[in-house]
């Protein structure tokens, strides 16, 4: 709580991503994902985004209007600090990751890509010849992200990745041993 005691009364207006994820949320009656800012209480420049429910007086009857809002609840997610502790955690085990925002669902227009968060290994993890970086498309309510993943060593063990090899030398062997015994 010290660390975000100057952002307690914060106005909403001053983050407009923020004010804008609320504005949807209440227009839509469902979640709603701000677009990337930094985190006033960080001072490593580190990019957050807000998750926002939110919050009717009456639920929406079929035929009617929603009810009345009474607000939002919200909680920021500093990707970089999760993602450090899935690696702690041991959930990244041999992976390295990163995610980026796209833009919005909502939009045709192409937004430049940014970076919420990587994982600490993976510019060293681009550098292997394990395998390609995989990526996968996301979409987290009305934002797009990018998730990129790549293997930190080798998934395989040396026996695995013999086994091919094994497999096609024996097939050779059994085929030269049939044609000399029809021969």
């Amino acid at each position: 709580m010290d660390a975000s005691r100057f952002v307690w009364g914060m106005d909403l207006a001053s983050q407009p991503s923020n004010l804008e994820a609320m504005l949807s949320a209440r227009t839509s009656g469902m979640p709603s994902v701000s677009k990337p800012f930094q985190l006033r209480q960080e001072r490593d420049q580190r990019h957050a985004f807000i998750l926002r429910q939110p919050i009717f007086l009456e639920a929406a009857r079929p035929g009617h209007e929603g009810g009345t809002f009474l607000g939002g609840v919200a909680v920021a997610v500093d990707v970089q600090a999760m993602l450090a502790t899935l690696e702690e955690q041991g959930f990244l085990r041999a992976i390295a990751v990163t995610l980026e925002d796209v833009g919005s669902a909502r939009s045709t227009q192409r937004a430049q890509p940014l970076l919420l968060g990587a994982s600490d290994n993976f510019a060293r993890a681009q550098e292997q010849d394990f395998a390609l970086p995989q990526v996968r498309a996301l979409q987290v309510h009305d934002r797009r992200w990018r998730l990129r993943f790549v293997p930190t060593r080798a998934l395989l063990s040396a026996s695995e990745r013999m086994l091919p090899w094994t497999l096609a030398g024996s097939g050779v062997a059994l085929s030269v041993l049939l044609t000399a015994l029809l021969w």
